[in-house]
Order: structure tokens, then C-alpha cells, then sequence
């Protein structure tokens, strides 16, 4: 305002400040809060945004950078919002009852959804706790899950994929079927009396050849298997040439082609002519190739994998998040009533009813945290898994196969079985993915150690004065040295570059 003595009067220019002085006025309140959250560093350091809310109207009463940061708005600008300003998912109506509910049982965890200054949406998870704090507040914190929520739909549609492999796998058996129907085969037949070994023309199809020779000879067909593989290969025809069980066998394993590309086969043979003492004269048989099959089944067993990946990081995030925010709660409350009973025995004269209040205040929130971490430990533990009755002698054989064709272990394997063991009930699940692990372990330690022919040894006994049966896996690795054995059964442990122990 200006006074002009002439003509003699006032000239005043009015600006309206009304939402300057609620802005300033929303601060100030906020300071109430602000003492006790930067006294605790969890906060203001938190990955999860927070809100002190009025338990009554919503007001937005104090907010962290972490969330401001998340929904795109400054302080200043959320100070002057309520709940529903941010809120995709409830009404006006609904989030009242909601304020209501949380002020009489006391807190609450939920699901939303938020919008983005931008306009676009935010999922969230949000735990609230309520406290008589300055006539009642409550805290909240508020998480971000929309890269969680997106993880999930990319594991339903890896999920999916994977289900499109599977229907590609079984395409390529009726292919095969089709291939078997058609005579294109490659067929053998092996004279013992002369070692000669007699093929069909399909035999340079198979290798990738003009013309084949249609005689030759078992060692060098032999010299077109991988080292690795002749093992295997020669104990299934051993075993059917001394009639062990079969006369027949069936393995898979690789074979060179005449430009040194490698690939997979069927072997299927059998004995079809012995002498009067059992001794085999002639076996004949079929090699089918299967590299497609094999690839479809790498990559199918490769998505698998990425799944399991994917479901345990899924489960070790929201059992994180879980804790923290059971945790967080009363955490933040335990702190805030210890900050008003330091305060009040600060004063000269302490209103002893309050500091009381206070007191018991914190002994509640540390018994809610302990109620919360036991009840999510119950929650997580499984004491009790079914079990079914069945017999080891056949599940050995096929958890091995399985570690050969499933997962492309290259191993020898011998097997001293024992037909008198009776069946054991167990968790079957359980007992092949321990058998497995062993196998594979062992197999990787032995193919690092550059082991030349990897060999294992699965044993079956039993310990009658225990009532229990026991498998042990031995490999032809280097073995442990001292300081590893030392700390081979310690909790996370390994050797291994990658891995958890």
C-alpha cells in the first residue's frame, strides 16, 4: 500500500496467498513427523516409498523421496493430496471405511494400484500400522511390484512356450514313426563267427555319404562313436550278447558322419541266432537318427530350467519383501513411541501415565514382530511330506538313464544292485532329486578335473538293525583334498564358481 498526499488517499494491490498458506501450513504439520523420521535413518533409506496419513479424512500428512520419486510428484505437491488423489483402485466411500477399519484393528496389508503424475499406473503393495500419535497417525509403506507382476506374466508365457516344445517334440516322433514306416532306416547285421558287419544303403544317408561300403567291420564303426559314449554303448551290447535279462538293447548315443559333424542316434539291436551252448552268432539291429529330437529336448529341458530359475527367485523376493515389511512396521513404531518416552523423561516433571503409554506401546509392537516372524516361519516350513512305498532297484536304473538322455551326462555307470532289498517308502520326488544331484555333481566335478572316462558306481544295501536301505554313489574323480573335506558338510559351501553350495 501507498499513501499520495495528493489528492490524498491510499493505493493497495491485493494478492491471493490462500494456497501459499495451506502449502505452508501442511509443512508445518509435517514437521511434527519430520523430528521422529529423520531420527530413523530406515526411512528416509528405505527402497519402499512411505506416508504418515490422517486417520481420518486421508490427508497426506508427510511422505519420503523414495516414493516421491516413484509416483513423480515433490513433497510440496503431495502435502497438499489425500489418499484417493493417488488411488486407481478404491472410491472416495471405500477408502473411508478402509481409513476406518485400519484405525480399529490397528494395521492392514493390501494390494494397488496408483497413478503416475504421467497418467500411467504403478502396482504396489502396501502395509499400514496405525499409532496414537498426535492424535493418530498412520504409516505406511507403500512397495513397488510392477516389475514382480510382469515377471509372473513372463513366466506364464514361458510356461506357455514350453508347452508349444512339448507339442513340437511329439511332431517329431510322428515324424520318426513316419521315417520308420517309409524303410529309411539304417540297418546292420553283425556275423560273430566273421566279425563282418553288413549295412544297408540307408547308411549313407545317415552319415551324410554318397555311397557306403556294405561291409565292414564292428571296430570301425566303433571309431565313429565318441570315447566317451563306447561305454555305455558296450555294455548294452554286451549284455544282450550274454542274454543278461534280454537278448535285446536300446541306447542313444552320438555318432560321427564322414564330414566329422556329429550326431545323434537310436541304437536298437538284438540276438537273433545263438549255437546249441547259448553262444550269440548273428545280432541285427537299426541306427535312427534323432538330433532333432535331442535338440527339441535340450531346448525344452532349457526352458524348464529357466522356469525353476524364475519360480525360486519369484518365492526368495516375496518371502524378502514379507519379512521386511512384517518387520518394518513395528519397527518404525517401536522407534517412534521410544523417541516420545525420551522425550517425556526430558522434561523436568514427566507425566508418568504417558511415559507408561509409551513404554507399553513398544512392548506390543516387539511382540507383534515376534507373532509375525513366527507365523511366516510356520507359514514357509513343511514338516510333513507324503510318502509312497517303491522299489530302489528300479528307480536307480532310471534316475541314471534319465541323467543320460534328459540332461546330456556323459558317465559310465555300473550298477551293484541288491534283489532281496524289499521295498522302502519314502518321498519319491525327494529320493530321485537327492540321487540326482550326487550324479550330476559328481559327473561335473569329474569333467572338470579332466577325468578321461567318468565312471560311477551306485551300490544298494541294507542296514537290517536300522530298518533302512542305503545307496552310495562312488565316482573315479580325484576326490576331495584335506581343507575342502574339512568344510564339505558347512552350510553353503562350494567349490564351484557359480552355485549356492
Amino acid at each position: 500500500a501507498v499513501y499520495c498526499p495528493e489528492p490524498g488517499y491510499f493505493v493497495a494491490v491485493f494478492d491471493d496467498i490462500s494456497e501459499r498458506k495451506k502449502m505452508e501450513a501442511a509443512l508445518r504439520e509435517s514437521e511434527k513427523f519430520r523430528y521422529v523420521l529423520e531420527q530413523q535413518k530406515i526411512v528416509q533409506a528405505s527402497l519402499d516409498g512411505f506416508w504418515a496419513v490422517h486417520p481420518d479424512d486421508g490427508r497426506i500428512m508427510d511422505v519420503n523421496d523414495t516414493y516421491c520419486r516413484m509416483i513423480g510428484y515433490s513433497r510440496e505437491e503431495i502435502l497438499q493430496m489425500r489418499v484417493n488423489d493417488f488411488d486407481a483402485v478404491e472410491s472416495p466411500e471405500i477408502t473411508r471405511k478402509h481409513l476406518e477399519k485400519i484405525t480399529e484393528v490397528g494395521y492392514d496389508r493390501f494390494e494397488t494400484r496408483h497413478r503416475h503424475k504421467l497418467g500411467h499406473m504403478i502396482d504396489l503393495e502396501v502395509c499400514v500400522s496405525h499409532a496414537e500419535i498426535n492424535g493418530g497417525v498412520n504409516f505406511a509403506f507403500l512397495r513397488d511390484i510392477t516389475q514382480r507382476r510382469m515377471s509372473i506374466e513372463a513366466l506364464q508365457l514361458a510356461m506357455q512356450h514350453s508347452q508349444e516344445l512339448a507339442k513340437k517334440l511329439a511332431h517329431s516322433n510322428q515324424r520318426a514313426n513316419l521315417a520308420i514306416e517309409a524303410s529309411r532306416l539304417a540297418l546292420w547285421e553283425y556275423e560273430l563267427t566273421t566279425g563282418n558287419v553288413y549295412l544297408s544303403e540307408s547308411w549313407a544317408q545317415l552319415l551324410g555319404g554318397e555311397a557306403m561300403p556294405t561291409v565292414t567291420t564292428i571296430e570301425e564303426l566303433a571309431e565313429r562313436v565318441p570315447e566317451e559314449d563306447r561305454p555305455e554303448v558296450k555294455q548294452a551290447i554286451v549284455s544282450a550278447l550274454k542274454g543278461e535279462g534280454s537278448s535285446a538293447y536300446r541306447v542313444e548315443h552320438r555318432v560321427r558322419k564322414l564330414n566329422g559333424e556329429f550326431i545323434w542316434v537310436l541304437n536298437e539291436g538284438a540276438v537273433v541266432e545263438r549255437d546249441r551252448n547259448g553262444r550269440a552268432l548273428r545280432m541285427t539291429g537299426t541306427n535312427r537318427d534323432i538330433t532333432e529330437r535331442k535338440r527339441l529336448e535340450r531346448e525344452l529341458l532349457d526352458q524348464r530350467n529357466e522356469m525353476d530359475a524364475l519360480q525360486k527367485s519369484q518365492v526368495a523376493a516375496q518371502t524378502a519383501a514379507a519379512f521386511a515389511h512384517e518387520l518394518n512396521q513395528p519397527l518404525l513404531a517401536i522407534a517412534s513411541y521410544s523417541d516420545a518416552a525420551l522425550r517425556l523423561l526430558g522434561q523436568q516433571s514427566p507425566d508418568l501415565g504417558k511415559l507408561r503409554q509409551a513404554v507399553e506401546g513398544s512392548e506390543r509392537q516387539a511382540q507383534r514382530a515376534g507373532k509375525s516372524i513366527r507365523e511366516l516361519i510356520d507359514l514357509l516350513r513343511l514338516d510333513e511330506f507324503p510318502t509312497e512305498i517303491f522299489d530302489l532297484n528300479r528307480e536307480i536304473p532310471d534316475i541314471l538313464d534319465t541323467a543320460k538322455s534328459d540332461h546330456e551326462l556323459y558317465f559310465h555307470s555300473i550298477l551293484h544292485l541288491d534283489n532281496r532289498l524289499p521295498p522302502v517308502q519314502a518321498n519319491l520326488t525327494h529320493v530321485r532329486k537327492a540321487l540326482f544331484n550326487l550324479i550330476h555333481n559328481s559327473v561335473e566335478a569329474m569333467q572338470e578335473a579332466g577325468v578321461p572316462l567318468p565312471q560311477i558306481t551306485v551300490t544298494l544295501s541294507t542296514k537290517k538293525d536300522e530298518g533302512v536301505a542305503m545307496a552310495t554313489i562312488q565316482d573315479n574323480g580325484p576326490g576331495f583334498n584335506g581343507k575342502n573335506a574339512q568344510r564339505l558338510f558347512t552350510p553353503f559351501y562350494t567349490t564351484k564358481s557359480r552355485g549356492v553350495g
